[in-house]
């Protein structure tokens, strides 16, 4: 991500991890859970959230967290195709998730 939106780095302290590489139509119930229950455990080292997640079900995923994650910020950010995708909209769609966290 630093790589494609540099200027993250100054404002904000990210540490990426990857919790699951998939296309996000193969995103179900098992990786809402397995992604809550990361969230859960990690909520007090970080003041909030920024999840990549692909457009398919995106929505389903973000209603699911919504149900399953009590007063935990974050935000969640999509784009219609990868960055290996000329056409793709990943760098416009990280660099508003500034706006939104900040």
């Amino acid at each position: 991500m630093l790589q494609l939106v540099p200027e993250v780095a100054a404002f904000a302290n990210l540490e990426l991890r990857v919790v699951f590489n998939k296309d996000s139509s193969n995103v179900g119930p098992t990786e809402w859970a397995h992604l809550a229950r990361l969230l859960d455990r990690e909520r007090d080292a970080y003041d909030a959230f920024l999840i990549i997640h692909g457009t398919d079900t995106m929505a389903f995923t973000a209603a699911a967290l919504s149900l399953m994650l009590v007063r935990c910020a974050g935000l969640m950010a999509g784009a219609a195709h990868t960055a290996a995708v000329e056409a793709s909209n990943v760098v416009a769609c990280r660099s508003g998730s500034r706006s939104q966290l900040c």
